[in-house]
C-alpha cells in the first residue's frame, strides 16, 4: 500500500484534491438550490391547501344554510340522487 501512495505524483494529488473540493462546492450549491426550490413549492402547496380547506368549509356552510331554508327541496333532491345512484350501481 505504501508503494501505491509513492507512485502518485504531487501534481496529481493536488489536482485530485482540487477536484474533490470543486465537487464538494458543487454539491453544496446544488443542495442549497434544491432546498430553496423545495421551500418555494412547500409555500405554494400550503397556500393551495389552505385555500382548498376554506372553499370546502364555505361550501359546507352554504349547503347547511340552503338545507335549513329549503328542507323539502333538499329531501326530494336527496331522494332523487339516491334513486339515480341506486339504478346506476344496480347494473
Amino acid at each position: 500500500m505504501a508503494n501505491e501512495n509513492q507512485a502518485v505524483s504531487p501534481e496529481a494529488r493536488q489536482k485530485a484534491e482540487r477536484g474533490a473540493t470543486h465537487a464538494r462546492k458543487a454539491a453544496e450549491d446544488l443542495g442549497s438550490a434544491a432546498g430553496a426550490m423545495a421551500n418555494k413549492y412547500l409555500g405554494r402547496a400550503e397556500e393551495a391547501w389552505d385555500d382548498s380547506v376554506d372553499r370546502v368549509r364555505r361550501f359546507q356552510d352554504d349547503s347547511k344554510q340552503y338545507i335549513r331554508e329549503n328542507p323539502t327541496k333538499a329531501v326530494f333532491t336527496a331522494l332523487g340522487v339516491g334513486l339515480v345512484l341506486g339504478f346506476i350501481f344496480r347494473r
